[in-house]
Formats: C-alpha cells, structure tokens, sequence
C-alpha cells in the first residue's frame, strides 16, 4: 500500500462525545495503524453545552497531540448546541479559521467529515489552492436534515443552501455515503454515481476504563426497574418528546435519558410539569463510561422524526448497542429498520401506544441470543470499514 499523508478535517472531534467523534478518531486511528500519515484540524471541544472543556482554550491556533496524531485547534465562535443562526456563524468561523490553518498544512489528500456542511468550504479551498483529492464524508444530508427537523422552510435560503451542497459535490473527488438510499438520493440530483461510495456505519471498541469510580452511583435506583435506555444527544431530530408521552402510559417500564443537547431542557421541563414518574434524565456520561452504564439498561432505544430524509439514516446508536449486547427497539424507518429485523438484533415501533408496547413486551419476553449480535457484530467493525476507505480511496 502506498501510504499518504492525510488532512483529517471535522468541526468536531475528541474529546467530544457524540456519534462523529466516535466515528472519526475510530477511523483515524485505524489509519494510522496501518501506516498513514494523519493530521486533523477541528475546534476547541465544546460540543454540545458551547463551553470549551478544561484544559483546552478557543484561540487562534493551538497544536497538541492524541495518540501520537497532530491536532490543530482553530478559533470559533462557539455557540451551545441549539439555535439556528448562532450555530451558523459558528460553523462559519470554523469554515474561515480552518482553511487558513489547512494551507500550512501538507498533505496527500484532505478528508471533510460532516456534520457540518460548512466544513467542506475548507474541502474546496484546499483542493483548489494545493491541486489535492478532496474526499467529502456525509453522514447528514444537508440542507435536508434542517428541514426535516423544523430549523428552515423550503424558501430562498434553503435553494441557495441546496445549489451549493451540489457545487460541493460536484467539486470534491470522492463522495463517502452511509447508506444505500443517500447514494440514490444524490444520484437522482444528478451527483455522478461513480464517485459516490457507501461504507455504513460500524462498531467501534470503547477506551478502557480500568479505574471506575463513584460516578455512576446514580444508576444504582435503577437495578430493579425494567429500563428502557436512551444514550445519547437530546436533540431536534431525536423526538424523545413523543416517546416520553407514550411510555408515560406505561408505568411498569422506566426511561432513562442519558445525555445533553438542545431539548434537554424542554424535556425536562415536561416531565416536572407533568409529573411524570417514570421517564428520568441524567446528565451525559464519558464514552469510556457507557460498558458500565449499560449495566443498568435492559433494552436501547434508538428513535429519529418519522421524515423522508431520515429513512436513509443508519444511527451508530444501532452498532454500539449491539457491540454491548443490547437489544434494539427502533423507531426509525427505513433501512435502519430493516437492518434490525434483517439480523433480529431487536424489535421495531411505530409512533403509537400500541405498537410502542407491543414491542417493549416483546424484547422483554424473548431474549436473543448472543449468536446474533455476534453475527452482527463481525460484519460491522468500525476498523474493518476504515481500512476499506483507505484501500479503495486514498
């Protein structure tokens, strides 16, 4: 294999916990192993309060290292996880600073990893400014996504936004897809269909944490309720809100929210009002954290808007829960559903009480067996899938 230098580009990364920064360092680190060269340029973490972590400060430019990969950190206008224009003003400071800091940067190929969509401005001043490949990563089709969860009308904004998502594919060298139906959704806008490649999500190994301390003592109440877990980002697209109003009809089952983002208030504030006694929301937990929390959950739940530009979606919530050994309840259509039912890693709801507690009592009832999520688990290495991209992209 001949070996490149990569530039590593994505508004957020470790030490950030959400379903991108898991993905990309799990990549990373896989390409660094095999023998290429990675530097990565991203933000001060802050993701998803909009307050840089200890230790790190939102400067000009700062340089560290992770594992022995060069991280550049450039300034932003950071803004919490919620909000439209706010967030777009940052993602544009990140789109100015990042490609100023790409251009003393060498490299074979840049790689633009998305969420966000601005980042790809750093893609396309690259590529123009160096003569390198530009290799585009989407993992959210935008400005879709944006209106499926209520941010944007199909309006004046949304047009501009949409002529220069296709100016940014058009331009960039090699388009990396995560599921079957965001290939085809491109292809029928006219995207060339060669240059378009699906390598889905995949299960990534979790940090070992041999020191545990008191920190999850919290979950402890839980021991002895039948839990039905949600790890992760609180956000717009989520819908925990119609959840919440559905198992509150059901109180021999308890929820547990585990996370941050942009509705945890909102849910929060629901729950005190309606005094709902078996929905809780605790705060986010390190990655590294989650092997022993998972202890306390019986069944995952993985759940997005029932939205045409959701139906394409493949939430990693899916693969990590399976690498853990927990049964799936998915309320998302599409392919997500039919990778579930296709490899019986879990049952599917539709957003009714009835369907919701017929498949509650249905992954209670039946256990499955560990063969399956081992099956599973062997197709879907996150290292396997990374090492995949370098052979056939760089």
């Amino acid at each position: 294999m001949n070996f490149k230098k990569i530039l590593f580009v994505a508004d957020n990364f470790y030490p950030e916990v959400c379903a991108s920064t898991n993905r990309s360092y799990a990549n990373i680190k896989a390409w660094r192993d095999i023998g290429h060269k990675i530097e990565v340029v991203t933000t001060a973490p802050n993701f998803p309060k909009g307050k840089v972590f200890e230790g790190y400060k939102n400067w000009f430019q700062t340089t560290h290292e992770i594992k022995d990969i060069p991280i550049h950190r450039v300034l932003t206008f950071i803004v919490s996880n919620s909000g439209f224009f706010l967030r777009i003003l940052d993602f544009l400071s990140f789109a100015f600073f990042g490609a100023l800091r790409s251009l003393f940067i060498k490299s074979d190929i840049i790689y633009t990893s998305s969420p966000q969509f601005f980042v790809n401005f750093i893609g396309l001043f690259y590529k123009l400014f160096k003569r390198k490949k530009w290799i585009l990563e989407i993992r959210d089709l935008w400005p879709e996504s944006i209106v499926a969860v209520g941010k944007m009308n199909e309006g004046v904004v949304y047009n501009i936004l949409k002529k220069l998502e296709h100016f940014f594919y058009r331009y960039a060298d090699e388009i990396i897809v995560v599921t079957k139906q965001q290939k085809e959704t491109l292809v029928n806008e006219g995207i060339e269909k060669d240059k378009i490649h699906i390598f889905y999500n995949g299960i990534s190994s979790f940090e070992e944490n041999k020191v545990l301390n008191d920190s999850l003592s919290e979950f402890e109440q839980y021991t002895d309720k039948k839990v039905l877990g949600y790890l992760g980002t609180i956000g717009d697209a989520h819908d925990l809100e119609s959840i919440i109003h559905l198992i509150k009809e059901i109180p021999k089952y308890h929820l547990l929210i585990v996370g941050e983002g942009a509705k945890k208030k909102k849910l929060e504030s629901i729950i005190k009002k309606e005094n709902i006694q078996n929905v809780s929301i605790h705060n986010g937990v390190s990655r590294d954290l989650i092997p022993f929390l998972i202890k306390f959950v019986d069944i995952g739940l993985v759940h997005l808007k029932n939205n045409k530009t959701f139906r394409g979606a493949l939430p990693s919530k899916i693969f990590e829960l399976a690498s853990l050994r927990v049964p799936i309840m998915c309320g998302v259509q599409g392919e997500a559903r039919e990778m579930i039912n296709h490899y019986k890693i879990g049952s599917c709801f539709e957003l009714t009480l009835e369907s919701f507690k017929r498949c509650l009592d249905e992954i209670f009832e039946k256990e499955i067996p560990e063969k399956k999520f081992k099956d599973f688990e062997a197709l879907f290495q996150r290292k396997n899938i990374a090492i995949k991209i370098a052979e056939q992209l760089f």
